[in-house]
């Protein structure tokens, strides 16, 4: 008897384990396109475009829109926080690095992203 339970507990650890990788229920879904508008400092309204490919709580996809071309990204969503990172080579050579974080409600997320330039509010809509 004692044998049975105890293989039982541990084929209950390894799934658990196997599985800890994937999205629990709450975390939001958010694979797909989202835009963000936002002023640049001329005063125009620009319109930058994430496609998200989300796999468990890990996110990966590209940004496109304002200096042309996509970038890779990828970070992850925990609950209804989203987390990513987007790296870019400069004119000089140099990777520079925008790190995006915000609550997701629905089909909008809004936070901040943080890069050399400063922080500053930022905000999403799911793409219909």
């Amino acid at each position: 008897m004692k044998t049975k339970i105890a293989f039982t507990v541990v084929v209950v650890l390894a799934l658990a384990f196997m599985f800890s990788g994937v999205a629990s229920a709450q975390d939001a879904k958010v694979a797909g396109k989202w835009e963000s508008k936002f002023t640049n400092q001329q005063g125009d309204t620009m319109t930058t475009t994430f496609t998200f490919t989300q796999e468990g709580n890990k996110l990966t996809g590209t940004v496109a829109g304002g200096r042309g071309g996509e970038t890779p990204l990828e970070g992850t969503v925990k609950g209804k926080e989203v987390k990513f990172t987007v790296s870019r080579t400069n004119q000089n050579g140099e990777t520079v690095k925008t790190e995006y974080t915000a609550t997701v409600e629905g089909d909008t997320m809004k936070g901040s992203v943080v890069s050399p330039r400063g922080t500053r509010d930022w905000s999403a809509t799911k793409a219909k």
